[in-house]
């Protein structure tokens, strides 16, 4: 059992091994292909706004490629692709690398560039609580389920928020706002009971009780990002809500004094 357990590990590590080269590959054609774009751009002639938004793309690979080759490098025990935090990490950056690109071009406007790089933060902060949440899953069937539907809510909830995060439309119906609210309501009341129910299934049976494995803790390395990212987010987070909480008053006044003012006319 013991010789089957490691050699699974062997594979998983022979994969998540394979996967980051792949990234590092796909980092490595980034960079050449900025590289010489902005090399043959100053070559040509002046320094034009061409050539300032060329340096600006490497600019861009350049410092997205230093944070990604330092998130793979800090994380020794190969838990990108089998943990949602550093996955998701991953993932974004080079999402990131892509819309900021885009916007340094004007390919899109430099706001939708600053509101997906908020997207983003807004899917890192999720990928916090969900990790979270999934460390509390024990081995009681109604205690799993409530916890796993509040990791669906809180996935949810954080795409349905992409139309405002990038102000799809000038004023959102009141309706949009309430829906939200529910989801939030629903995830926090599922989260809570799954609380409850998991202290009273641990009272009643110790063999439920979680059994940390500490080989695979996070390295040193990868808790850095996370403290450094995690205190980046949650002050995004803190910021955004006040600005939901405001565009949701002031979006449902104006709905409300026009239906007003269409009633009496």
């Amino acid at each position: 059992m013991t010789t089957h357990t490691a050699n699974h590990k062997q594979e998983d590590n022979g994969k998540m091994s394979k996967l980051k080269l792949a990234f590092l590959y796909t980092l490595i054609g980034g960079l050449v292909a900025s590289a010489i774009v902005a090399i043959a751009s100053i070559l040509i002639g002046e320094f034009t706004e061409a050539s300032q938004k060329a340096l600006g793309t490497v600019f861009v690979f350049v410092t997205h490629s230093l944070f990604i080759l330092g998130l793979i490098w800090a994380d020794t025990k190969n838990h990108i692709g089998r943990r949602i935090v550093p996955t998701t990490i991953l993932g974004v950056s080079f999402a990131n690398i892509v819309t900021s690109t885009l916007g340094t071009w004007e390919v899109i406007e430099g706001e939708t560039a600053w509101r997906a790089f908020l997207f983003y933060t807004l899917l890192i902060g999720s990928a916090f609580i969900i990790s979270g949440i999934n460390r509390l899953i024990i081995a009681h069937r109604p205690t799993r389920i409530l916890l796993q539907s509040t990791a669906g809510l809180i996935a949810g909830w954080s795409l349905a928020l992409a139309p405002w995060v990038f102000d799809v439309v000038e004023r959102f119906h009141p309706l949009y706002f309430r829906i939200i609210s529910a989801i939030v309501i629903l995830m926090t009341t599922t989260f809570l009971v799954a609380v409850i129910m998991r202290s009273i299934a641990l009272a009643k049976s110790k063999s439920l009780r979680i059994k940390t494995d500490k080989s695979d803790s996070a390295p040193g390395g990868l808790l850095a990002y996370y403290i450094t990212i995690g205190v980046i987010a949650s002050f995004v987070w803190f910021v955004g809500m006040f600005v939901y909480i405001a565009d949701a008053v002031n979006d449902t006044q104006h709905y409300n004094r026009y239906n007003t003012s269409e009633t009496r006319d």
